[in-house]
């Protein structure tokens, strides 16, 4: 499959698409319906939603600390803030970014279905259902059935409940297969599959996987047979078919965020490996720590020593390791060259300072990312939308579980390391080395936690999921060992955005007292009842 960029040249274009997102947007839908009608081409509309959806969607993925530093990928050096649960007992001022993307989609859908391209119609009704279920997974009851009517004159939509909103995305997926597979009409502007129609259905069956295994519980089981026939069909079952865009590197707008060309070099220091996330990669001797993780600088050491270490991918970094005398300076290892973001208040202060735990844009004593991530573009840098790894990892928790029948669990837990580790360029040796010595364990138990820990690895870069799928299953538990600063309960979602509250008071309102309270610790319904997270 041909890797398609996300060029300069293209949000020139896109410029006509997008307009001015404000917090009053169904207001000032209304006045650019008209705008927006005037985009005649499908293929344009659809190449703005693929490039400005995945564009979104992996900033949110790399960069959010709402979700990568609750999940212990990363620590800030610079605010412990975002690790500390604080950040989500304050609400979101909108959601506005997220429904223009969903706006443009409609526009997309409506232009494509006047100009009898239904093929096109159906690539936007999935990513629209993906943005759609992104947006539930985070807050629970959101606008939805009457969530794009604003050129219709309905500013103020109601709330529908999560379970209604999964039921008609998972329906809508079903009609956008259906369309897919019986009509004749080709993709334009198709940069995610330069219009093969059958990857599309494996992204659409992916997506409803996911929702069918995420809200399995909340349903009550009544899923099953669907669940079934989702794994019989077709599915992003290898890297071939990854919903994912390479970036070009040109400007701001189509360069990795963080890049130098979206962030000065402070801003690239300042996210730490957290020290779980580290040890679990060295403890099962884990290829993807020389993929992912570059070496602290200046480590401490039982003598002082200058040397050189290389990446997975060839970059080398000047090691200065220095004498501790012997001695465990602020509780930092002795001799290691991988050293973690530390999570406890001792060793925060032994940094920055007693009483202050924050202000640091580096640190030599811990490791970095490796250099690729501070690149504008790289073939491994995507914005990704889906990939082979999480639905593998998806369906071996469904047979482990058994919610399907037919193929091993095993088969779907190696799959998903292999694809994993098949798309940060790991070598076939150190993957066969590594699935050798991992084998999954045969107690149910023991097997169900290292299919999610590793799903969790494979979720770096993904953060969003990383947190959706945690708060369902608990998995893994050194996430729940939260730093000894934290003094918030583990948070299950955001709480809904100020100016929705403010302006559609009376539909938000119901969607809060069917949630109970509006707060970060509330339980929406995919988790209500089931979730182990407390």
């Amino acid at each position: 499959m041909k890797k398609y960029k996300i060029y300069s040249l293209l949000f020139l274009m896109l410029m006509l698409v997008n307009f001015s997102c404000t917090d009053q947007l169904r207001e000032d839908e209304l006045e650019l319906a008209e705008g927006v009608s005037q985009m005649t081409n499908p293929a344009y509309l659809l190449s703005g939603s693929i490039v400005n959806i995945a564009t979104y969607y992996q900033k949110k993925g790399i960069n959010e600390d709402r979700f990568n530093a609750i999940m212990l990928y990363y620590q800030q050096l610079f605010s412990v803030k975002s690790q500390s649960h604080e950040e989500f007992t304050k609400a979101p001022e909108n959601w506005s970014s997220e429904y223009k993307l969903l706006y443009d989609a409609q526009a997309g859908i409506t232009k494509a279905e006047e100009a009898g391209l239904p093929s096109t119609a159906a690539a936007q009704q999935i990513l629209q259902c993906l943005m759609f279920e992104y947006l539930s997974d985070i807050y629970g009851d959101i606008p939805y059935t009457e969530a794009l009517s604003g050129r219709e004159g309905n500013i103020k939509p109601v709330f529908d409940t999560q379970e209604m909103i999964y039921t008609g995305l998972m329906k809508t997926l079903d009609e956008a297969v259906a369309t897919l597979g019986s009509s004749s009409d080709k993709i334009g502007g198709d940069l995610l599959y330069n219009g093969d129609k059958q990857s599309w259905i494996r992204f659409a069956n992916s997506l409803k996987i996911r929702m069918l295994v995420r809200s399995y519980d909340a349903f009550g089981g009544s899923k099953q047979n669907e669940l079934q026939a989702a794994a019989k069909a077709l599915y992003i079952e290898d890297n071939t078919f990854n919903a994912a865009l390479v970036y070009e590197g040109t400007s701001s707008e189509n360069s990795w965020i963080w890049g130098p060309a979206n962030n000065g070099e402070e801003e690239m220091t300042r996210r730490k490996p957290s020290v779980p996330f580290l040890d679990l990669l060295k403890a099962n001797d884990d290829p993807r720590i020389l993929a992912w993780i570059a070496p602290a600088l200046q480590p401490w050491g039982y003598e002082d020593a200058t040397y050189t270490l290389t990446d997975y991918y060839g970059d080398s970094y000047q090691i200065n390791m220095l004498d501790s005398d012997g001695e465990n300076i602020g509780g930092f290892p002795i001799g290691e060259t991988y050293v973690g973001a530390p999570l406890t208040v001792a060793q925060l202060e032994y940094i920055y300072g007693e009483g202050s735990g924050s202000g640091s844009y580096d640190n030599y004593k811990l490791s970095s990312y490796t250099n690729i991530f501070i690149e504008d573009a790289n073939d491994l840098l995507k914005a990704t939308l889906f990939e082979a790894s999480e639905v593998s990892f998806c369906l071996a928790e469904a047979a482990q579980k058994g919610w399907i029948t037919g193929i091993d669990a095993s088969q779907y837990y190696e799959n998903g390391i292999k694809q994993n580790m098949r798309r940060w360029d790991i070598k076939e040796s150190d993957i066969s080395k590594y699935l050798s010595e991992n084998l999954l364990p045969l107690d149910n138990n023991s097997a169900l936690v290292a299919i999610l820990t590793e799903k969790w690895k494979s979720l770096f870069t993904q953060g969003h999921q990383s947190w959706f799928e945690y708060r369902r299953t608990g998995i893994p538990a050194v996430v729940g060992d939260t730093p000894d600063y934290v003094s918030l309960p583990f948070p299950l979602r955001w709480r809904y955005p100020t100016y929705e509250v403010d302006n559609n008071s009376e539909n938000a309102n119901e969607a809060v007292n069917r949630l109970g309270e509006d707060t970060q610790t509330a339980k929406i319904w995919i988790i209500k009842g089931v979730a182990p997270v407390e």
